[in-house]
């Protein structure tokens, strides 16, 4: 499982938890100024009892710790995060040489457990690397935990169906789309309290975090399921190297000086002014956040990582604005499938040209709160213990001969591929409850991709001695896919988080 040597930090595996015996460093992918590896911990018998992403990255970022992040360096140390960012001082580097912004805005946005309540991808922790150099810049290590199901981008790539006449475009389910939508609201809402609460927030100039380079590839999928939505996995926010954490009177902001590391498609339009375009003249804030994650879930429905880029100078308004309204997504073979006027309507909201007119993320939350229902076919609640409980208690009036036929029928199926998400489910007797129902999810609520299958390498699965030397199973899941049927050799990379590949000339630390 270890990396070609032209990867550094294949075999460096400081700041890693001391106890028990760590495997790697896998190689994940890279590009730019970072490398990606995964380790896993063992203990006596080999049995996998953690894992951990490791990211090298080398910026050219003053290690000098700014005003308006004064005091999250305390937070993160409180929580934990500090895994030798000056090994002489231990939790207590000096802020002339401890500021790494990626770092810190993550870790303000984590959880003391280690997990996170923001729905953006936890931080484990983070320390300064020991291969800084002039010409690269200092070295940061920051650890994570390993989110294996993969991206958006790969999601919807993989809606993308083999025909006979070229790819089939599935439409991405409804509900799957209000779910994302919903993740991504909440978490927006959660940022901006946690910008506003933090320690020394200067809460009369109403600052915010922005995230600058949000996108379909920079939104990881977490395969474990939770109480809402039980069969999907879950979205959650990544890569915070291009975040700002901002105000309308930061000389910066209004000046159009902060540096902007975006992605082609998703510029709003208030970044055009830093291009000498024109834009709507306005300071990037929370807006501009919400119009990324609109243009996320307008990517989604078009099944397109990369909605067309707008034309912010066109004179006619009605070109400043998203098309979700006048021109609904099309998909040739489910010519009758249409996204509902009220999704469109709030992903066309999203993305006003003119950010006073964008709703927030409150009000996002809100909104989705009113219509959700509507459209999502009960899949908040399918695959839930409570919704399990009551298609059991239905089950209770059959016959003895209908319960019979039931349980065999049940049995029989218990390995198609509708169910592979069960795999997921972390209570295994949850999951044995979920399939002697004989239930299918809803017509038109399957995805076409579960994400990547955690297998040979997941918490509880024994490693074998030479495992370090053994190719990995690419695993990878996709409705009616047979079990031991592989993908093709030139697709092993599409499990690669895009800000991780190193074929991608756009990764910014």
């Amino acid at each position: 499982m270890s990396s070609p040597p032209e990867h550094p930090g294949h075999d460096d595996e400081s700041g890693l938890p001391v106890g028990g015996r760590w495997i790697g460093g896998q190689f994940l992918g890279g590009g730019g100024d970072g490398i990606v590896h995964v380790w896993f911990k063992t203990d006596e018998t080999n049995t996998i009892i953690d894992r951990m992403v490791i990211k090298d990255m080398w910026s050219k970022q003053s290690s000098v710790e700014p005003k308006a992040y004064k005091g999250i360096y305390e937070e993160l140390v409180r929580k934990g995060l500090d895994f030798g960012v000056d090994p002489s001082r231990p939790g207590k580097a000096r802020a002339e040489d401890r500021f790494f912004k990626e770092a810190y805005i993550q870790g303000l946005l984590t959880d003391e457990s280690g997990s996170t309540s923001a729905n953006t991808v936890p931080l484990r922790g983070f320390k300064k690397g020991t291969n800084s150099d002039l010409a690269k810049g200092t070295h940061w290590r920051t650890y994570m935990d390993w989110m294996h199901a993969s991206d958006l981008a790969n999601f919807v790539s993989r809606h993308k169906l083999p025909g006979d006449n070229g790819s089939v475009r599935k439409p991405i389910p409804e509900a799957f789309i209000w779910w994302t939508l919903s993740c991504l609201a909440e978490a927006l809402v959660e940022i901006d309290r946690r910008t506003k609460v933090r320690p020394n927030a200067r809460t009369e100039r109403d600052e915010a975090t922005v995230l600058v380079d949000m996108k379909l590839a920079n939104v990881l999928l977490d395969s474990t399921r939770g109480s809402r939505y039980p069969v999907y996995p879950k979205p959650l926010i990544a890569d915070f190297g291009s975040a700002h954490i901002t105000h309308k009177g930061d000389p910066q902001n209004y000046l159009k000086e902060l540096k902007i590391c975006d992605t082609t498609g998703y510029h709003p339009p208030e970044s055009a002014d830093y291009e000498e375009s024109e834009g709507p003249g306005e300071f990037l804030d929370s807006w501009t956040n919400v119009w990324q994650t609109g243009r996320i879930i307008e990517s989604m429905m078009r099944l397109d990582n990369c909605v067309k880029e707008n034309e912010w100078d066109e004179d006619d308004e009605e070109d400043r604005e998203s098309e979700i309204m006048t021109n609904e997504p099309f998909f040739d073979w489910f010519q009758d499938f249409k996204y509902s006027k009220e999704l469109r309507e709030i992903v066309w909201r999203c993305q006003r040209w003119d950010p006073n007119l964008r709703p927030t993320p409150t009000q996002i939350v809100e909104y989705i709160n009113q219509h959700e229902s509507n459209h999502n076919e009960d899949m908040d609640i399918w695959g839930t213990e409570d919704w399990i409980a009551e298609q059991e208690q239905e089950l209770a009036n059959l016959t003895k001969e209908e319960r019979e036929d039931h349980d065999a029928r049940a049995q029989e199926r218990a390995g198609r591929a509708e169910l592979k998400f069960l795999r997921y489910y972390p209570d295994r007797d949850l999951r044995e409850r979920y399939i002697a129902l004989d239930m299918d999810i809803p017509e038109g609520c399957e995805l076409a991709y579960q994400g990547k299958r955690d297998t040979g390498a997941a918490i509880g699965d024994v490693v074998a001695e030479d495992s370090e030397d053994e190719e990995e199973d690419d695993g990878d899941e996709e409705m009616g896919e047979g079990e031991d049927e592989g993908e093709d050799d030139d697709d092993d990379d599409d499990d690669i988080p895009d800000a991780f590949d190193e074929d991608d000339d756009e990764y910014d630390s």
